[in-house]
Protein backbone atom coordinates (compact mmCIF):
# COMPACT_ATOMS: atom_id res chain seq x y z
CA UNK A 1 0.00 0.00 0.00
CA UNK A 2 3.25 2.32 1.01
CA UNK A 3 4.44 1.38 -2.27
CA UNK A 4 1.35 2.01 -4.24
CA UNK A 5 0.98 5.67 -2.80
CA UNK A 6 4.35 6.57 -3.13
CA UNK A 7 4.19 5.83 -6.88
CA UNK A 8 1.06 7.75 -7.19
CA UNK A 9 2.27 10.91 -5.69
CA UNK A 10 3.71 12.35 -8.91
CA UNK A 11 0.58 11.31 -10.53
CA UNK A 12 -1.42 13.56 -7.91
CA UNK A 13 0.85 16.42 -7.74
CA UNK A 14 -0.27 16.43 -11.61
CA UNK A 15 -3.66 16.58 -11.04
CA UNK A 16 -3.74 19.09 -8.23
CA UNK A 17 -1.72 21.27 -10.32
CA UNK A 18 -4.48 21.05 -13.17
CA UNK A 19 -7.06 21.65 -10.99
CA UNK A 20 -5.40 25.34 -10.38
CA UNK A 21 -5.28 25.93 -14.37
CA UNK A 22 -8.68 27.91 -15.44
CA UNK A 23 -10.01 29.22 -18.53
CA UNK A 24 -9.29 32.57 -17.36
CA UNK A 25 -5.78 31.74 -16.58
CA UNK A 26 -3.82 29.59 -18.72
CA UNK A 27 -0.43 30.64 -18.50
CA UNK A 28 0.64 28.51 -15.95
CA UNK A 29 2.52 24.71 -16.56
CA UNK A 30 2.60 21.84 -14.70
CA UNK A 31 5.89 21.52 -12.92
CA UNK A 32 8.16 17.90 -12.70
CA UNK A 33 11.23 17.19 -11.03
CA UNK A 34 12.33 14.62 -13.38
CA UNK A 35 11.55 15.44 -17.16
CA UNK A 36 13.24 12.09 -18.54
CA UNK A 37 10.89 9.35 -17.00
CA UNK A 38 7.23 8.28 -17.88
CA UNK A 39 5.81 11.26 -15.23
CA UNK A 40 8.03 14.19 -17.26
CA UNK A 41 7.03 13.09 -20.87
CA UNK A 42 3.41 13.20 -20.01
CA UNK A 43 4.08 16.68 -17.92
CA UNK A 44 5.50 17.40 -21.43
CA UNK A 45 3.00 16.32 -23.55
CA UNK A 46 0.29 18.01 -21.30
CA UNK A 47 1.85 21.47 -21.16
CA UNK A 48 2.28 21.11 -24.86
CA UNK A 49 -1.12 21.44 -24.95
CA UNK A 50 -1.94 24.04 -22.28
CA UNK A 51 0.76 25.96 -24.76
CA UNK A 52 -1.69 25.26 -27.73
CA UNK A 53 -5.03 25.81 -26.13
CA UNK A 54 -3.55 29.32 -24.55
CA UNK A 55 -2.86 30.07 -28.27
CA UNK A 56 -6.62 29.34 -29.14
CA UNK A 57 -7.74 31.51 -26.58
CA UNK A 58 -5.81 34.55 -26.74
CA UNK A 59 -6.36 34.06 -30.62
CA UNK A 60 -10.23 34.13 -30.22
CA UNK A 61 -9.67 37.20 -27.43
CA UNK A 62 -7.91 39.27 -29.84
CA UNK A 63 -10.06 38.35 -32.93
CA UNK A 64 -12.98 39.64 -30.87
CA UNK A 65 -10.99 42.89 -29.98
CA UNK A 66 -10.01 43.39 -33.21
CA UNK A 67 -13.79 42.60 -35.03
CA UNK A 68 -14.96 44.76 -32.38
CA UNK A 69 -12.41 47.95 -33.51
CA UNK A 70 -13.12 47.64 -36.73
CA UNK A 71 -16.84 48.00 -36.69
CA UNK A 72 -16.62 51.07 -33.87
CA UNK A 73 -16.14 53.41 -37.17
CA UNK A 74 -18.63 52.34 -39.71
CA UNK A 75 -21.58 52.04 -37.34
CA UNK A 76 -20.79 55.32 -36.26
CA UNK A 77 -20.36 57.06 -39.36
CA UNK A 78 -23.98 54.79 -40.10
CA UNK A 79 -25.25 56.45 -37.50
CA UNK A 80 -24.68 59.95 -37.77
CA UNK A 81 -26.02 59.93 -41.45
CA UNK A 82 -29.33 58.56 -40.52
CA UNK A 83 -29.87 61.06 -37.61
CA UNK A 84 -29.03 63.50 -40.70
CA UNK A 85 -31.78 61.98 -42.68
CA UNK A 86 -34.20 61.67 -40.06
CA UNK A 87 -34.12 65.49 -39.15
CA UNK A 88 -35.07 65.86 -43.05
CA UNK A 89 -38.70 67.63 -42.86
CA UNK A 90 -39.42 66.39 -46.27
CA UNK A 91 -39.38 62.80 -45.32
CA UNK A 92 -42.64 60.42 -45.85
CA UNK A 93 -43.95 58.83 -42.50
CA UNK A 94 -43.23 55.95 -43.97
CA UNK A 95 -39.91 56.86 -44.59
CA UNK A 96 -39.23 58.22 -41.28
CA UNK A 97 -40.54 55.28 -39.46
CA UNK A 98 -38.01 52.61 -41.76
CA UNK A 99 -35.28 55.17 -41.05
CA UNK A 100 -36.01 54.72 -37.12
CA UNK A 101 -36.25 51.29 -37.28
CA UNK A 102 -32.70 51.09 -38.81
CA UNK A 103 -31.23 53.44 -36.33
CA UNK A 104 -32.59 51.45 -33.42
CA UNK A 105 -30.85 48.64 -34.70
CA UNK A 106 -27.52 50.69 -35.63
CA UNK A 107 -28.01 51.62 -31.52
CA UNK A 108 -28.16 48.15 -30.51
CA UNK A 109 -25.19 47.09 -32.72
CA UNK A 110 -23.48 50.19 -31.06
CA UNK A 111 -24.19 48.67 -27.78
CA UNK A 112 -22.94 45.11 -28.68
CA UNK A 113 -19.85 46.16 -29.92
CA UNK A 114 -18.90 48.35 -26.79
CA UNK A 115 -19.91 44.96 -24.32
CA UNK A 116 -17.82 43.34 -26.60
CA UNK A 117 -14.46 45.21 -26.41
CA UNK A 118 -15.28 45.56 -22.37
CA UNK A 119 -15.43 41.58 -22.54
CA UNK A 120 -12.42 41.54 -24.50
CA UNK A 121 -10.26 44.04 -22.08
CA UNK A 122 -11.84 42.25 -19.30
CA UNK A 123 -10.42 39.08 -19.88
CA UNK A 124 -7.36 39.95 -20.86
CA UNK A 125 -6.95 41.88 -17.41
CA UNK A 126 -6.51 45.45 -19.45
CA UNK A 127 -9.24 47.07 -16.94
CA UNK A 128 -8.11 47.22 -13.50
CA UNK A 129 -9.35 45.74 -10.61
CA UNK A 130 -10.15 48.64 -8.07
CA UNK A 131 -11.60 46.83 -4.20
CA UNK A 132 -12.52 49.74 -2.15
CA UNK A 133 -15.35 50.04 0.76
CA UNK A 134 -18.68 50.85 -0.35
CA UNK A 135 -22.45 50.88 0.38
CA UNK A 136 -24.15 48.68 -1.79
CA UNK A 137 -27.67 50.47 -1.41
CA UNK A 138 -26.31 53.15 -3.07
CA UNK A 139 -24.92 51.22 -6.01
CA UNK A 140 -28.60 49.54 -6.20
CA UNK A 141 -30.38 52.44 -6.05
CA UNK A 142 -28.42 53.60 -9.30
CA UNK A 143 -29.07 50.68 -11.29
CA UNK A 144 -32.79 51.06 -10.37
CA UNK A 145 -33.00 54.48 -11.24
CA UNK A 146 -31.22 53.93 -14.80
CA UNK A 147 -33.40 51.48 -15.40
CA UNK A 148 -36.78 52.52 -14.52
CA UNK A 149 -37.87 54.15 -17.71
CA UNK A 150 -37.72 50.03 -18.99
CA UNK A 151 -40.10 48.96 -16.38
CA UNK A 152 -42.35 51.96 -16.60
CA UNK A 153 -42.71 50.99 -20.53
CA UNK A 154 -43.48 47.48 -19.44
CA UNK A 155 -45.60 48.47 -16.85
CA UNK A 156 -43.46 46.54 -14.68
CA UNK A 157 -42.72 46.99 -10.82
CA UNK A 158 -38.57 47.00 -9.16
CA UNK A 159 -38.71 46.30 -5.84
CA UNK A 160 -35.73 46.81 -3.24
CA UNK A 161 -35.39 44.99 0.09
CA UNK A 162 -31.52 45.69 1.26
CA UNK A 163 -30.62 44.57 4.99
CA UNK A 164 -28.53 47.68 7.25
CA UNK A 165 -25.20 47.40 6.75
CA UNK A 166 -24.31 45.73 3.53
CA UNK A 167 -20.97 47.20 2.76
CA UNK A 168 -18.97 45.21 0.45
CA UNK A 169 -15.26 45.16 -0.35
CA UNK A 170 -15.50 45.13 -3.98
CA UNK A 171 -14.76 47.33 -7.60
CA UNK A 172 -17.81 49.50 -7.30
CA UNK A 173 -17.91 49.90 -10.45
CA UNK A 174 -17.32 46.42 -12.12
CA UNK A 175 -20.12 45.60 -9.56
CA UNK A 176 -22.42 48.26 -10.94
CA UNK A 177 -21.76 46.65 -14.50
CA UNK A 178 -22.25 42.83 -12.89
CA UNK A 179 -25.16 43.69 -11.42
CA UNK A 180 -27.11 46.20 -14.04
CA UNK A 181 -26.43 43.37 -16.41
CA UNK A 182 -28.85 40.92 -14.68
CA UNK A 183 -31.53 43.28 -13.30
CA UNK A 184 -31.75 43.82 -17.14
CA UNK A 185 -31.98 41.37 -18.58
CA UNK A 186 -34.85 39.97 -15.58
CA UNK A 187 -36.68 43.69 -16.97
CA UNK A 188 -36.17 42.46 -20.94
CA UNK A 189 -37.57 38.78 -20.56
CA UNK A 190 -40.44 39.39 -17.76
CA UNK A 191 -43.81 41.01 -19.08
CA UNK A 192 -45.66 41.41 -16.71
CA UNK A 193 -45.45 41.13 -12.68
CA UNK A 194 -41.82 42.80 -10.76
CA UNK A 195 -38.79 42.26 -10.61
CA UNK A 196 -37.44 41.87 -6.88
CA UNK A 197 -33.69 43.02 -5.39
CA UNK A 198 -33.08 41.78 -2.07
CA UNK A 199 -29.76 42.20 -0.57
CA UNK A 200 -29.27 40.21 2.94
CA UNK A 201 -26.37 40.07 5.50
CA UNK A 202 -24.80 36.53 5.59
CA UNK A 203 -22.33 35.22 8.09
CA UNK A 204 -19.39 36.75 5.41
CA UNK A 205 -21.16 37.22 3.09
CA UNK A 206 -23.30 39.72 1.46
CA UNK A 207 -26.16 37.45 -0.76
CA UNK A 208 -27.70 39.48 -3.34
CA UNK A 209 -30.82 37.97 -5.37
CA UNK A 210 -32.75 39.24 -8.16
CA UNK A 211 -35.94 37.47 -8.65
CA UNK A 212 -38.53 37.88 -11.77
CA UNK A 213 -41.72 36.78 -12.67
CA UNK A 214 -40.68 36.22 -16.45
CA UNK A 215 -40.70 33.41 -18.96
CA UNK A 216 -38.03 31.64 -16.75
CA UNK A 217 -35.36 29.19 -18.43
CA UNK A 218 -35.39 26.02 -19.76
CA UNK A 219 -33.48 23.37 -17.29
CA UNK A 220 -31.24 22.16 -20.15
CA UNK A 221 -30.34 25.70 -20.65
CA UNK A 222 -29.21 26.80 -17.14
CA UNK A 223 -25.52 25.64 -17.05
CA UNK A 224 -25.16 27.27 -21.03
CA UNK A 225 -26.94 30.93 -19.95
CA UNK A 226 -23.00 32.29 -19.27
CA UNK A 227 -21.59 31.24 -21.90
CA UNK A 228 -20.67 33.75 -24.71
CA UNK A 229 -23.89 34.56 -27.07
CA UNK A 230 -25.46 32.23 -25.97
CA UNK A 231 -29.17 32.52 -26.10
CA UNK A 232 -32.12 30.56 -24.58
CA UNK A 233 -34.54 31.29 -26.87
CA UNK A 234 -33.52 31.71 -30.51
CA UNK A 235 -36.71 33.12 -31.95
CA UNK A 236 -36.50 36.48 -29.87
CA UNK A 237 -36.04 39.56 -31.76
CA UNK A 238 -32.70 40.72 -32.06
CA UNK A 239 -32.94 43.87 -29.96
CA UNK A 240 -33.65 41.97 -26.81
CA UNK A 241 -29.83 40.78 -26.28
CA UNK A 242 -27.16 38.87 -27.69
CA UNK A 243 -25.87 36.88 -24.67
CA UNK A 244 -22.90 38.99 -23.93
CA UNK A 245 -24.59 40.38 -20.39
CA UNK A 246 -24.47 37.49 -17.95
CA UNK A 247 -20.83 36.18 -19.37
CA UNK A 248 -19.54 39.90 -18.29
CA UNK A 249 -21.32 39.88 -15.13
CA UNK A 250 -20.15 36.02 -14.53
CA UNK A 251 -16.54 37.39 -15.16
CA UNK A 252 -16.74 39.99 -12.85
CA UNK A 253 -18.16 37.98 -9.92
CA UNK A 254 -15.30 35.68 -10.36
CA UNK A 255 -13.07 38.27 -10.17
CA UNK A 256 -14.27 38.95 -6.71
CA UNK A 257 -14.14 35.86 -6.04
CA UNK A 258 -17.94 35.31 -5.28
CA UNK A 259 -20.28 33.05 -6.43
CA UNK A 260 -23.56 33.62 -8.55
CA UNK A 261 -26.00 30.30 -9.25
CA UNK A 262 -29.68 30.13 -10.83
CA UNK A 263 -32.88 28.86 -9.94
CA UNK A 264 -35.90 29.31 -12.71
CA UNK A 265 -38.86 27.45 -13.88
CA UNK A 266 -40.81 27.71 -17.11
CA UNK A 267 -43.52 29.81 -17.01
CA UNK A 268 -42.91 31.25 -13.38
CA UNK A 269 -39.67 33.32 -13.42
CA UNK A 270 -36.10 33.10 -12.47
CA UNK A 271 -33.92 33.98 -9.60
CA UNK A 272 -30.21 34.95 -9.78
CA UNK A 273 -28.33 34.91 -6.15
CA UNK A 274 -24.76 36.23 -5.99
CA UNK A 275 -22.72 35.96 -2.90
CA UNK A 276 -19.95 38.43 -2.20
CA UNK A 277 -17.46 38.70 0.44
CA UNK A 278 -18.29 41.05 3.36
CA UNK A 279 -16.32 43.57 4.95
CA UNK A 280 -14.03 42.13 8.18
CA UNK A 281 -13.63 44.46 10.87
Amino acid sequence: ILYSKYSLSPINKIVKQLNDITNYDLSKRVITKNNKDEIGELTSSVNNLLSRIEKAFLMEKQFVSDVSHEFKTPIASLRLSIEELINNEKLSDDSLDKLGHNLEVLYSLDFLVKKLLYMSKLEQGIIAFKPQKFVLKETLDKIISNLQLIAQNKNLKINCFIDDGCEINGDKELLYIALYNIVENALKYTEKGFVNITATNGENKIIISIEDTGSGIPARDIDKIFDKFYRTDKSRKENEGYGIGLTISKRIIDIHEGKIAVESREKYGTIFNIEIKKIQY
